[in-house]
């Protein structure tokens, strides 16, 4: 949707006349005031950025054309200088991703996931992050520009150690992600595919599903394990998940945040355990920041758990030990 805002001349302009760089001051503040106001309406309840870009235009009043084609005018030169606009900041986020890439700038963190019927640990989460006081410092950050920026197959590429940190169903294709080239990668870092968990999101693996399902089955064939994540985070593909079968389901933190407190959330988590147990997958619940957040976790039934109330992500040494090394998208 396009909106318009009409300007009067500035009251202390003795001329009476409007300057572009008054405009462009205006759409500016503009701009930053609904970003803003957006960002705290929509972040609890929407995956993902959504920008506002405010765009100018000025017209000079001519007696020789009807006003309705000024304005006309005045609409369809604002709404150019917004494309120029997105264009310019698409061009600048792909150079901030692939400079990243270029120097090597992504260092992975290992998030603990929590065994909450018992002791034990399930395994680990691998959590790329791009540089320090950055945006991309943010995993969700460092993905979603990569996404937009269409670099998600050269960011897989550059994980540390390899693992497949936020897979996606493309990525499976590569040659070296494949085969004896894969288990030649993992037995040099000590690991085995029945370790090592691919984990993709319940959005990708529905909108990429004829290829992720092919992809999938060359990897199965190899001993991996497969998680599906963002369950419960609004998309509407559990059917096509369980023809995935996936050893585990990774309900979304917004599920998870409050479901102490919230009795929709816990019947939703309820409805979603027995689906669950119908594919024999195991549930990790993430985002577990308080204790209550914990113990209804643990009277629903759910089997693992990660969150900064059970450990925060790390510098982690690999090397064989008895618990897989879980691998996924960044939360």
């Amino acid at each position: 949707n396009a909106f318009l805002i009409f300007l009067s001349p500035k009251r202390s302009d003795r001329e009476g006349r409007t300057r572009v760089a008054d405009l462009e001051a205006a759409a500016t503040r503009v701009e930053e005031q609904l970003n803003r106001k957006l960002a705290r309406l929509t972040s609890p309840y929407l995956r993902g950025r959504r920008k506002v870009t405010v765009g100018f235009s000025l017209v000079f009043f001519n007696p020789l054309i009807m006003p309705e084609r000024l304005v006309t005018r005045l609409v369809e030169e604002a709404w150019e200088c917004t494309r120029i606009q997105k264009m310019q900041l698409a061009f600048q986020n792909r150079c901030r991703i692939q400079e990243i890439l270029l120097a090597d700038q992504i260092s992975t963190r290992f998030q603990p996931i929590v065994n909450l019927q018992g002791p034990g640990l399930l395994g680990y989460e691998a959590l790329s992050r791009g540089p320090a006081g950055t945006s991309q410092q943010s995993p969700i950050n460092l993905f979603q520009e990569a996404a937009a920026a269409e670099l998600t197959f050269e960011l897989d590429r550059h994980a540390p150690y390899k693992l497949f940190v936020n897979i996606f169903p493309a990525s499976m294709y590569d040659p070296d992600f494949q085969g004896t080239a894969l288990i030649r990668l993992l037995e040099g870092l000590g690991l085995s595919p029945d370790r090592i968990v691919l984990e993709v999101s319940e959005q990708y693996a529905i909108e990429n599903y004829t290829l992720f399902v092919e992809a999938l089955q060359n990897f199965t064939q190899m001993g991996f394990q497969v998680a599906v994540d963002d369950i419960g985070a609004g998309y509407s593909g559990l059917e096509k998940v369980a023809h995935l079968n996936p050893h585990y389901l990774k309900f979304d933190m917004q599920l998870v945040r409050d479901i102490d407190a919230s009795y929709i959330r816990r019947e939703m988590a309820r409805a979603l355990k027995i689906f669950a147990d119908k594919m024999d997958s195991k549930i990790i619940a993430e985002g577990i920041e308080r204790e209550g957040e914990r113990q209804a976790c643990v009277d629903l039934g759910i089997h693992y758990g990660q969150g900064y109330l059970l450990g925060r992500p790390g510098e982690l040494v690999l090397q064989p030990v008895e618990t897989p090394v879980v691998s996924s998208e960044p939360v």
